[in-house]
């Protein structure tokens, strides 16, 4: 489910950056559509970052985003049921697509990193 939240997140962040180019309506066969340009920014930037930690229901994850043009630079991290935690990190690209490397640690990993550098270790 997080990790569905995440992409739509990622989608709709990317939707609503081209919003003013994208037509509202399809045009009726044999007509010309015309796409008004003034409010498209060919530069587009922005950055977001959402953390959850619910000691309650043992909820955790977090993500960071980062755009700048078409450039789309970022990671989530998530503790899945089992203790493990999966980390992603991404860049999306126009000449390379998407491209994700993912990491896991298991519980036991994590305590003893966390032993050892004596600090948390859950970090965006």
């Amino acid at each position: 489910m997080s990790i569905k939240f995440v992409f739509t997140l990622v989608a709709l962040a990317a939707v609503s950056s081209r919003a003013a180019v994208v037509p509202e309506a399809q045009p009726s066969a044999g007509k010309t559509l015309e796409i008004s340009r003034a409010d498209f920014d060919p530069t587009p930037e922005y950055t977001y970052s959402y953390d959850v930690s619910d000691s309650k229901t043992g909820d955790s994850k977090a993500q960071t985003e980062t755009r700048t043009g078409d450039i789309v630079k970022g990671n989530y991290r998530v503790v899945e049921p089992d203790g493990t935690l999966r980390t992603v990190f991404y860049v999306a690209t126009p000449e390379k697509g998407f491209q994700a490397v993912i990491r896991r640690e298991t519980a036991i990993e994590l305590a003893a990193a966390a032993a050892a550098h004596k600090g948390p270790v859950l970090t965006n």
